[in-house]
C-alpha cells in the first residue's frame, strides 16, 4: 500500500474525528514537553513514529517534527504509550480545517483511500507499467470491461498456474476460450495486489496471424473498484 505524507497521516486522522461528529474538547490538549537540555515547551502531539514524534507548538500554524531521542526520558516514556485521543483538541480541528485548503485532489482523492499511480497515453488508450510476478508488464486500462484478463502466452512467461480453458470471454474480435489462472503478485506504481484469481486468453484473438498483442493485460472494472 501506498505510504502517505506526515501532512496526510495529521489530516486523516483528524478528518476521523470530525467525521464521526465529535464535539470540541473541554481541553485544549497541550502538554509541556522538555528537552535533553531541560528546556521546556507548550505543545499538542499530533501523531508519532518509532522514532519522531509530530508537535503541534503552543502559538505555531504548522506542526513539527521532533526526534524522540532529542526528548527527556519522561517525555519518551509519555509518548511511547501515547495513543490517538477520542475527543481532538480545539487546536488539532483548526489544523485540520487550516490544512484542508491545502489539499491536491490527488492527496483529498488518497484521504478517501484512492491510491495512485502513473499512466501513459498511446492510441487513445491509458497504458499503465508495472510487473506481474516480478516480469514487466504493459496493462492496459478499459473501464468499460468487467474482468480483468490475461494474455495466456504472457501469463505462461510470468509462471502463473493456469486451469482449464472452460470459460469465454467476448471482445470486438468475438469470443475466444479463457481460462482462470492465479497471479501471486501485480505491482501498479506503489500499489499491490496479491493472490488474484483472473481470466487468461489469447489476446491476439481476431487479429492476422503471427501478430502479437501491444499489451500484456486488460484491467477492468470490477479490478480497479479494489
Amino acid at each position: 500500500m501506498k505510504i502517505l505524507s506526515s501532512r496526510i497521516l495529521v489530516l486523516l486522522f483528524a478528518g476521523l474525528a470530525v467525521a464521526a461528529g465529535l464535539l470540541l474538547a473541554e481541553e485544549e490538549g497541550y502538554r509541556t514537553f522538555t528537552d535533553a537540555k531541560g528546556r521546556t515547551l507548550e505543545a499538542i502531539v499530533v501523531s508519532k513514529t518509532d522514532t519522531a514524534v509530530n508537535l503541534l507548538i503552543k502559538g505555531r500554524e504548522n506542526p513539527v517534527e521532533v526526534a524522540l531521542k532529542l526528548l527527556s526520558s519522561k517525555d519518551q516514556a509519555f509518548l511511547k504509550s501515547w495513543v490517538p485521543p477520542k475527543v481532538p483538541s480545539a487546536e488539532l480541528k483548526k489544523l485540520f480545517l487550516k490544512q484542508c485548503r491545502t489539499l491536491t485532489v490527488r492527496e483529498l482523492l488518497e484521504l478517501r483511500g484512492y491510491e495512485s499511480f502513473k499512466f501513459t497515453f498511446a492510441n487513445n488508450s491509458l497504458i499503465i507499467p508495472g510487473l506481474l510476478n516480478g516480469k514487466k508488464a504493459r496493462f492496459l486500462v478499459d473501464t468499460g470491461a468487467h474482468n480483468t484478463i490475461l494474455h495466456d502466452a504472457f501469463a505462461k512467461e510470468a509462471g502463473c498456474r493456469m486451469g482449464p480453458y472452460d470459460e469465454v470471454v467476448a471482445g470486438v474480435g468475438g469470443t475466444a476460450p479463457a481460462a482462470y489462472t492465479k497471479v501471486d503478485r501485480i505491482q501498479l506504481g506503489e500499489t499491490l495486489l496479491l493472490d488474484k484469481k483472473l481470466l487468461c486468453t489469447d489476446l491476439t484473438n481476431g487479429l492476422p496471424a503471427g501478430s502479437k498483442p501491444k499489451e500484456d493485460a486488460i484491467i477492468g472494472g470490477e479490478l480497479l473498484a479494489r
